[in-house]
């Protein structure tokens, strides 16, 4: 199953459209962050702005991006590495021999294109195509945009270069880093907050919405029926060892799929194989893109003999097994 390719904006009115039918949702805009106190029975929270004021609640959640307010209130280190690859990206209509379909070209055969070319449909006969530029280089002029476009475009199109619409354009820098806690008491991280990953078709937005899918159940739980130290620990304890993992993958595999020359060059098959480790990123398959397991969760229970075995390793999700609980009960 191929991912789901949705525009930034197009993400961001749907998300907004979902709040907005919330009654226990509050939007707050044009405000800014800039205290955070806790204590044994909740959370004080500051936002200055037009409307500063003091805020009380339960827990705090902060999914402020990269240069997260509350990641650096906490004092919490975010280490990892800056610039571990770099796109030129742009945002066009026009019609690839190819209508619907997602394009991964390693090694296009054109003079002057770049080591790796993906192209990726939108709605309305929009593709977003990113370029993979060399790590350390010159700035990407628009005139340097236009001219890979029409390049790319020809290449894919027999030579000609078919009409298009330039929508949008830019250069998408990838950092890898992961913050050393997702959690200090009634305060966690998540998103981009917590971590930052993209390269080698690793998903980004993906992580951070399995962040919140993990959270919001255990959070809601301990609203309902109290709070649980064990419960919430598991938030980091699962959602930062699968992100860890996953930085792990596509650091080992950066020096082989962007590496070039040695013996790569001459075993038969090789780049085949590493072409295929690249597109498991981009579809969400292999350790670059297959959805996470939690096999040593803190809230896995011990191993007892009476166990069913069935097709998906332990801590992944599965779907559709009749489950016997202690009292009888299925």
């Amino acid at each position: 199953a191929s991912p789901l390719h949705i525009p930034q904006h197009a993400l961001a009115r749907g998300l907004r459209d979902a709040i907005s039918r919330q009654k226990l949702i509050r939007l707050v805009t044009e405000s800014r962050l800039d205290t955070i106190e806790q204590d044994r029975d909740g959370i004080v929270a500051h936002t200055r702005g037009p409307a500063g004021t003091w805020w009380r609640g339960s827990h705090l959640v902060g999914c402020d991006g990269a240069r997260s307010t509350v990641r650096k209130l906490l004092g919490i280190r975010f280490p990892g590495r800056t610039a571990v690859e770099r796109h030129a990206v742009a945002a066009l209509r026009t019609e690839l021999p190819w209508p619907g379909e997602a394009l991964l070209h390693r090694q296009p055969p054109w003079r002057g294109a770049a080591e790796e070319i993906t192209a990726r449909p939108l709605p309305d006969g929009v593709w977003r195509i990113d370029w993979l530029l060399p790590p350390r280089g010159d700035l990407v002029t628009p005139d340097a945009l236009v001219a890979r476009i029409r390049e790319t475009l020809a290449g894919w199109c027999e030579g000609v270069t078919p009409p298009y619409e330039l929508i949008d354009t830019g250069v998408h820098t990838v950092h890898h880093r992961l913050a050393r806690r997702w959690r200090v008491d009634r305060v966690l991280l998540a998103g981009d907050a917590a971590h930052l990953l993209g390269a080698v078709g690793t998903q980004g937005l993906d992580e951070g919405l399995r962040d919140v899918d993990n959270l919001a159940w255990k959070l809601a739980h301990a609203w309902h029926h109290g709070g649980s130290e064990r419960l919430l620990d598991s938030y980091q304890s699962e959602r930062r060892t699968a992100v860890a993992t996953r930085l792990r993958a596509a650091d080992q595999s950066l020096p082989v799929l962007r590496g070039g020359g040695g013996l790569r060059t001459y075993l038969p098959g090789a780049t085949r194989g590493h072409d295929a480790l690249l597109t498991d990123g981009h579809v969400g398959r292999g350790p670059l893109g297959a959805p996470p397991a939690y096999p040593h969760s803190p809230l896995a229970s011990p191993y007892t003999e009476g166990q069913t075995p069935v097709g998906t390793p332990a801590g992944a999700p599965v779907e559709d097994v009749r489950v016997t609980a202690p009292d009888g009960t299925t």
